[in-house]
């Protein structure tokens, strides 16, 4: 258990030292794009090829490999449904932002969060299974979740979705898959270069959601108190529903620590883009991101730590 939390406070102290950084102008708030850059078309990549490459195939982790594609599948679906009950329940009415409320409880933070967080906690093999979440989770994200702020889609969604699929990370988890699949390991001097680059993945993305951080108006966005309660179900109640699902269902317990995790994460810092692209309340989508970040702070260590005690 204190190794759980010793890990998860490394990565908190990562976000702090961002937020510090940016406050003092030491990082001005104009550096996260470079770094997010960085991170998207570099080392986030690196750190997928490795991860996956360093596991062994076997008869098991093929078939978990294709009940991660369908759970996942069935994950979003579920996760769009309850989307739209909530709204509902918390009698969301402004047009503008029905949808991002939405995309707020079905989008995760896999990238920035949820693979730096799975790799420092639990290691190269939950790795490879949340970086196959993360390939669904993009094709919900640039479709479903621009379906879910507008009345409908058409070929522009179909479009961006596909854009998105050809995005450096999910080439990098493809890549991996593929290796990993046909028995290829990565030669050492490769692995040498490719090994380090990708361990800046989780110090510098931590800053990054540091910086944002530091850049947003926090107390504003914690007076938003429907936005507030709206957050806490997502961040707490959402992620022991799953926990308490897959508690009881027969799936191994690498997959259940995946998905749970998932659940538990903040949702992905591009929606307010997203929002603004669709012309919808991207404001209210940053205060989203700000809001249960801030949230997942605490939220995470504990379910942590309940995935832990199984």
């Amino acid at each position: 258990m204190l190794d759980i939390v010793l890990k998860i406070s490394t990565i908190f102290i990562m976000i702090f030292i961002g937020f510090f950084a940016c406050r003092l102008k030491v990082l001005k708030s104009e550096s996260q794009e470079h770094l997010v850059s960085l991170i998207l078309n570099i080392t986030l990549p690196c750190m997928l090829v490795n991860s996956i490459c360093g596991n062994t195939l076997s008869e098991d982790s093929f078939k978990m490999t294709v009940e991660t594609f369908i759970l996942s599948a069935i994950y979003f679906i579920l996760a769009i449904f309850a989307a739209e009950a909530l709204v509902k329940l918390f009698r969301v009415r402004e047009e503008n932002d029905i949808g991002v409320y939405k995309i707020i409880f079905t989008s995760i933070n896999a990238g920035f969060m949820g693979l730096p967080v799975t790799m420092a906690v639990f290691g190269n093999e939950a790795v490879y299974y949340m970086a196959l979440h993360n390939i669904v989770l993009n094709v919900v994200l640039y479709s479903f979740c621009i379906v879910q702020l507008n009345s409908g889609a058409g070929r522009a969604v179909i479009g961006k979705a596909l854009k998105k699929l050809a995005s450096p990370c999910i080439i990098g988890a493809v890549l991996g898959v593929v290796l990993l699949f046909a028995g290829i390991k990565i030669p050492d001097y490769l692995a040498g270069i490719i090994q380090p680059v990708g361990d800046v993945t989780i110090p510098v993305a931590m800053m990054i959601v540091g910086i944002q951080l530091a850049d947003g108006r926090i107390l504003d966005c914690f007076r938003n108190k429907k936005l507030v309660l709206f957050s806490i179900v997502t961040m707490l109640i959402w992620p022991l529903f799953i926990l308490l699902i897959v508690k009881f269902s027969p799936l191994p317990d690498i997959l259940k620590t995946v998905f749970v995790l998932g659940a538990a994460l903040p949702p992905a810092t591009t929606i307010s883009a997203i929002a603004a692209n669709e012309n919808r309340n991207y404001k209210l989508a940053a205060d989203g991101i700000i809001v249960t970040t801030l949230m997942a702070m605490i939220t995470i260590p504990l379910i942590s730590m309940l995935i832990k005690m199984g």
